[in-house]
């Protein structure tokens, strides 16, 4: 049954029929009613839905960072909408040996100038360190915030930091979680304003891997 919160003239909240009223962000929308699958699924159907799972398993640890990063591109769908559609490329191979190709990996979508010669590296088995140089230009201020994310893809875990760095610092030493220090590493990184509304690309900084030699 159907709801009209506003009279016969306002937004319809319910189902009538075949159509469903509902509210995401303020804003009323209708539908039509989901109808129920008869049919078995066809090879192409079944390796389109395994690449949709696949997709979603490797975004899970990613979802802290882009809820920040497409915040400003999730106008008509949500930040998990907006980052499954942007990686939906990354994923390469076929059903069911999948894989990512990590320079196609985006957290974050925007305008923003991201930072000038990037370099990270292992600075001991529990640290990153992250190094930039500082350029003046227009879109970029010193208060501007770095985001940088490190995912483990043998335990398939994310951690990193959103803010607290600012552009003008030119380095950036993080802690490891122990469960992954030590292992080999993908980064990535992005810049923001200081109050969020705007945003760069992702950069992709490539693998580390932990050498015995690296000095602490």
């Amino acid at each position: 049954m159907a709801k009209l919160p506003e009279g016969i003239l306002g937004p319809v909240s319910g189902t009538i029929g075949s159509i469903v009223g509902a509210k995401w962000r303020g804003v009323y929308y209708i539908r039509s009613k989901g109808k129920k699958r008869k049919k078995t699924r066809s090879k192409k159907q079944l390796a389109s839905q395994a690449k949709f799972k696949f997709l979603q398993e490797f975004l899970k640890p990613f979802r802290p960072y882009f809820i920040v990063g497409f915040q400003n591109e999730a106008l008509y769908c949500s930040e998990w909408n907006s980052a499954f559609s942007a990686n939906y490329k990354a994923v390469t191979g076929q059903s069911p040996d999948f894989a990512i190709d990590y320079t196609l990996v985006k957290l974050s979508s925007g305008l923003q100038p991201g930072l000038r010669d990037p370099n990270v590296r292992y600075a001991a088995r529990n640290k990153v360190e992250m190094t930039w140089t500082f350029q003046d230009e227009p879109m970029v201020t010193y208060d501007d915030q770095i985001t940088m994310v490190i995912y483990c893809a043998e335990m398939n875990k994310a951690q990193g930091s959103i803010g607290g760095v600012s552009r003008a610092d030119g380095k950036f030493v993080f802690k490891l979680n122990p469960r992954i220090a030590g292992k080999e590493l993908d980064i990535f990184i992005y810049v923001s304003s200081l109050n969020r509304k705007l945003i760069s690309p992702t950069h992709y900084l490539g693998k580390l891997i932990y050498a015995s030699t690296t000095k602490p």
